[in-house]
């Protein structure tokens, strides 16, 4: 039995082979099918680019109004210690110092006409007066020992206090309204070209019009193209002019 079930399976015909699939040929994408591809990735890339320079120039114009505050405080913070200097400082040194001058030549004039004791005592007086009007004291007071501050009226303190301003360079380089301008400008930058996305957007739109829409997709994709080429340019002129 072994030998006859041996001699039926070597002239069973073989098993049929499985069927073969057809191999899909693969075609490429139409041509219009990846302009709209392209379209939309560049304008999604170009807004981005833009949008970033618009955030950095958006960052810029706050720092910069920022600084412009801190100076104005800085500035503001610098006049009074000048105004409290000269008002606290020297100008109650420069009064005492020209009242006892002034003490000096009344007794100088009084002296003469009187004798004995009373002379004596006029002539202290004098002289210690004299001492506290001298040279070595009125030295310490640049608004009393500068013919400048002279007035007719006493002494000219707005013009000491706009001097001593002028002794700090580093206060007179301030200037938180350039600064303040500064920022202005880098504002209306980021404004302007934030506004050039706006076309980018447009761009984008027929984008997805030309994919929504085949049978219009060459115009759309036609309309698409060039106002993303002129929210280019106009992105790029903006960045020159400004």
């Amino acid at each position: 039995m072994a030998d006859v079930t041996s001699a039926d399976d070597r002239s069973a015909p073989p098993p049929p082979e499985p069927p073969v699939e057809p191999v899909a040929e693969v075609v490429g994408e139409p041509p219009a099918r990846r302009g709209v591809a392209i379209l939309l990735a560049v304008s999604a890339l170009v807004a981005a680019v833009i949008g970033g320079r618009v955030a950095f120039r958006s960052f810029t114009a706050t720092s910069l109004w920022q600084s412009s505050v801190r100076e104005e405080t800085k500035q503001a913070a610098a006049y009074v210690e000048q105004l409290r200097f000269v008002y606290t400082s020297e100008q109650p040194v420069a009064f005492a110092l020209a009242e006892a001058k002034f003490r000096a030549e009344e007794l100088a004039k009084v002296a003469p006409t009187v004798g004995g004791l009373d002379r004596i005592v006029i002539e202290l007086e004098q002289a210690i007066q004299e001492y506290l009007s001298s040279d070595a004291i009125a030295e310490s007071s640049p608004l009393f020992n500068d013919e400048r501050y002279r007035s007719e009226v006493g002494f000219d303190i707005a013009r000491r206090v706009a001097d001593a301003r002028n002794e700090d360079p580093d206060l007179v380089a301030i200037d938180p309204e350039k600064t303040r301008q500064a920022g202005n400008r880098a504002s209306t930058h980021a404004i302007r070209l934030l506004a050039t996305t706006i076309v980018i957007a447009f761009a984008f739109m027929f984008g997805t019009f030309a994919q929504g829409f085949p049978g219009r997709r060459q115009a759309f994709l036609t309309v698409g193209y060039a106002l993303l080429g002129l929210g280019a340019v106009s992105a790029v002129v903006v960045e020159v002019v400004s």
